[in-house]
């Protein structure tokens, strides 16, 4: 892989990708009745410098999917590169809801996750506006994404990033570890 520089990328309009956990997708809750953060989110943005993806955890502050859809627009502005989402079989409808939003203010989404490493196909047949599934661990490629987001590179190529475009032709890639 290139490597790239992400510590010279200038902050002053925001992250380059948000990392977003949907409302109502807290599936384990503690005794106290709150749930558990999105690890796997929080664990993708440490792999970066601060301040270049941002976690968006709608669940944990308790925003309805309007306030999520606000919160999205509210950072067009800012103009993040790539939304990302995590995905289970069981909250793909859910990911195209967000990803249909997300298109439609003109930001490319990734799909990284369990259902995700073993069924790129089935994310793209249900989830028809997501642009890119991560196979595999998104940790290990996620700096790469970043870097290229950065200078506006194509991530086509990348370990285990499959895609697809408005020609619906999909092109998988062996899952990354």
């Amino acid at each position: 892989m290139t490597e790239f520089c992400l510590a010279s990328v200038s902050l002053d309009l925001g992250p380059l990708v948000v990392l977003l956990q949907p409302p109502g997708t807290r599936l384990l809750a503690l005794p106290s009745g709150s749930g558990y953060p999105p690890l796997g989110l929080y664990q993708l943005a440490a792999t970066v410098p601060s301040g270049l993806a941002m976690v968006l955890d709608a669940a944990g502050l308790g925003l309805d999917k309007a306030q999520t859809r606000a919160m999205l627009r509210a950072l067009r502005p800012r103009h993040p590169r790539l939304v990302g989402m995590m995905s289970t079989a069981d909250t793909l409808p859910m990911v195209e809801e967000y990803a249909a939003a997300c298109g439609f203010l003109g930001i490319s989404v990734l799909v990284c996750g369990p259902h995700a490493s073993l069924s790129p196909r089935d994310v793209f047949m249900k989830c028809p506006t997501v642009e890119y599934v991560v196979r595999g661990s998104a940790v290990a490629v996620f700096p790469e994404i970043l870097g290229r987001l950065a200078v506006h590179a194509s991530l086509r190529g990348l370990p285990g990033l499959c895609f697809q475009h408005g020609d619906r032709k999909l092109h998988l890639e062996p899952a990354v570890s």
